[in-house]
């Protein structure tokens, strides 16, 4: 992605690692993402709604696809700092949810480069929404709670 793109997507989050995530901090951003061979024109920014996720050197990340276009029937992508969902527990939780053929959103561990430097490992889990059902073969046509 742009560095002056990069620069505002820092630039715009809070100060204090007592404070939220805003909606009003956002903000996203083009940017080019290539898994293996494949190019794809995608918008990215942080996410997650406490400092945790974004206070720090490390920081979550959410990746939006074009409309039309998806990775493995991921349209976004969810990269989570692993220190949030407590590196493996999540990871094994779901395994185990799925073993008692409960529904969960695929999730696995990612290496991430933005603009040739490192992030590091990070979680990637599926968003719950309607391409989480899609995929799994279930009834699109429901309705999904959260806790927002």
């Amino acid at each position: 992605m742009d560095e002056k793109d990069l620069d505002k997507l820092i630039d715009q989050l809070p100060k204090d690692p007592r404070q939220y995530l805003s909606d009003d901090n956002k903000d996203d951003k083009k940017a080019t993402l290539t898994i293996g061979d494949r190019t794809y024109e995608v918008r990215v920014r942080f996410r997650g709604d406490g400092s945790g996720h974004w206070f720090w050197q490390k920081k979550s990340w959410r990746i939006d696809f074009k409309k039309g276009e998806a990775f493995n029937g991921f349209t976004k992508l969810d990269l989570m700092v692993p220190d949030n969902r407590q590196f493996l527990v999540e990871y094994l939780n779901n395994y185990r949810a799925g073993k008692l053929g409960l529904l969960v959103p695929r999730d696995g561990f990612v290496t991430l480069n933005v603009n040739g430097r490192n992030q590091g490992v990070f979680y990637l889990i599926e968003s719950w929404d309607i391409p989480l059902l899609e995929t799994q073969n279930e009834s699109a046509d429901t309705n999904l709670y959260g806790d927002k």
